[in-house]
């Protein structure tokens, strides 16, 4: 098993740049005991990517109702355009309520 995680940790050591040592290395593949710094950037990393989803799907989800109306009959194409203008709208709240500051500020919990 050692080596196994051995062989892994070198390919990947492959992939980032020289400069890193490998305790350095290890301290980034175990996500304990990083440094505040560090882990405000991961926070705010994984913030902005939740955020590009949801813009993304707060795009796509209405206009895939523009299909909706093409393929079903009209009651079944309302209730449809109805929840997704719903699940539209919860997307933008992800969009544009979520606050990367706030989040990259609160505890972790070891």
């Amino acid at each position: 098993m050692s080596s196994l995680i051995d062989l892994l940790t070198s390919r990947l050591a492959i992939l980032l740049p020289s400069e890193l040592k490998p305790e350095e290395f290890m301290k980034l593949v175990i996500p304990h005991r990083h440094s505040m710094l560090l882990t405000q950037r991961r926070a705010t990393l994984i913030v902005n990517r939740v955020r590009l989803f949801a813009f993304l799907f707060a795009v796509l989800t209405p206009v895939w109702g523009l299909i909706d109306l093409m393929v079903f009959t009209y009651p079944l194409w309302l209730g449809l355009a109805t929840f997704r203008l719903l699940a539209c709208a919860a997307f933008a709240c992800l969009l544009f309520y979520i606050d990367p500051v706030a989040i990259c500020l609160m505890p972790t919990v070891p």
